[in-house]
């Protein structure tokens, strides 16, 4: 490559990364929407494909049942966060008094044999302010409820002209079915991945969910929610998910036993669901490399915080199946993949 070539992407690389931290007030809002219309197209052409007897819904009205069903999912969302953050927040003294009776003996360990004041340790602990700080993470990807809602009603007036626009920008019939062919591959691939993905998400929410009711464990649909998004982020999502209600339970009950059964409970759905089922759903083509992950989390985390290590990588996996299906592209999206087996 050329040396101006390398000024060229440099530069273009920071000016990017410039616009995402500027503009990021508007940037989540904006792809958060773009991800709800999309749901919403595929929920649509779902119910299109009901038949009952000789029946079938009309568009305008498939859209119509996709957008409340939407909004009722997103109603019980903020619902169930902030009824559950308020809970924790109740019972924070509890579960401070157990942590300070966990941390007791390493406490005593730490004063005699390491020679340390343990209070400088410990003394940051306040669980009141971490689900604070959670909490307000959470509740950031829903405040903007307003300018979503502005922004998905913005798109679907642009959609009906879509396909105008695109046939005069190609001006041509043969590149204009071209075209339409490589989109519908890549709406293929990307239904393909968010069906399959939410389906084994929700197989470990409710398999997780049993595991925690089985124990008592308090806030378990909470938790089950989160183990169905934390689903989407592969690894350091799986792994998150099952230390969080691990350590609740470490600190609500007072013996051991609750503990293990969740954690070993989580785990092995984990471990079955992400080796056994979702392989043989999907396969290896869509997979990310374990690297590429990390510093997804890591990049898009410091630009757009809590919401951007959420949205990190269903984006890059949507990037990469795009990429995939452009022979300029499909080296970046080899190098995204796992093992560089992608779809064809």
């Amino acid at each position: 490559m050329k040396p101006l070539n390398i000024l060229i992407f440099t530069a273009l690389v920071v000016l990017f990364f410039f616009i995402l931290i500027i503009a990021r007030d508007f940037l989540i809002p904006m792809v958060m929407a773009v991800f709800i219309w999309y749901l919403i197209n595929v929920l649509a052409a779902t119910i299109r494909k009901i038949r009952i007897g000789a029946f079938k819904f009309p568009g305008s009205v498939s859209y119509f049942i996709s957008i409340i069903l939407i909004l009722a999912i997103l109603t019980f969302i903020v619902n169930l966060i902030s009824s559950n953050i308020a809970q924790v927040v109740a019972a924070a003294p509890t579960y401070q008094k157990n942590i300070d009776r966990i941390s007791h003996p390493a406490t005593e360990f730490i004063q005699e044999k390491i020679n340390l004041n343990p209070d400088q340790l410990f003394s940051d602990i306040n669980l009141s302010v971490i689900i604070s700080k959670i909490a307000g993470g959470l509740t950031g990807l829903v405040s903007n409820a307003g300018l979503i809602t502005l922004y998905i009603f913005f798109i679907f007036l642009e959609q009906k002209y879509f396909r105008k626009k695109l046939n005069a920008l190609t001006q041509n019939k043969k590149r204009y079915s071209e075209v339409m062919q490589l989109i519908k591959r890549v709406d293929t691939d990307v239904k393909t991945y968010i069906g399959i993905k939410t389906l084994v998400s929700a197989l470990t929410a409710v398999l997780g969910y049993l595991v925690m009711s089985i124990v008592g464990l308090d806030l378990a649909e909470f938790w089950a929610f989160l183990l169905f998004i934390l689903n989407f982020i592969p690894n350091i999502g799986s792994l998150l998910a099952t230390a969080l209600p691990s350590l609740l339970a470490l600190i609500q009950f007072n013996t051991y036993t609750p503990f293990i059964i969740v954690l070993s409970g989580i785990l092995a759905v984990q471990l079955v669901v992400a080796n056994i089922v979702e392989p043989r759903l999907m396969g290896q083509s869509l997979n990310l490399s374990p690297l590429v992950i990390i510093l997804s989390l890591v990049i898009w985390g410091t630009v757009w915080g809590i919401p951007g290590m959420f949205l990190c990588v269903p984006l890059t996996v949507v990037i990469m199946i795009i990429f995939s299906h452009f022979p300029k592209t499909r080296p970046i999206a080899v190098m995204l993949s796992r093992a560089g087996r992608l779809t064809q």
